[in-house]
């Protein structure tokens, strides 16, 4: 997760690894911080795939928190 100093403009970001192995960076424009979105949760996410200097982005995704694999918690 980055999230930018407070002088910046807001954005927050997330790396998640998918089923694939692939890493895809989401970005959330005009958010400090996204509701449940935290280290380790497992998501489902929307949008649209683009490239940003190389690396796969979402930029503001649609997401769903999942319960914990295998069922947990």
């Amino acid at each position: 997760m980055t999230i930018q100093p407070v002088g910046a403009p807001p954005f927050y970001e997330a790396v998640l690894d998918d089923e694939a192995g692939e890493r895809v960076h989401l970005i959330w424009h005009g958010q400090r911080i996204v509701p449940g979105v935290d280290a380790g949760v497992t998501l489902r996410v929307e949008g649209t795939l683009s490239q940003q200097d190389r690396r796969p982005v979402v930029f503001d995704p649609h997401y769903e928190i999942l319960p914990p694999r295998g069922g947990e918690g």
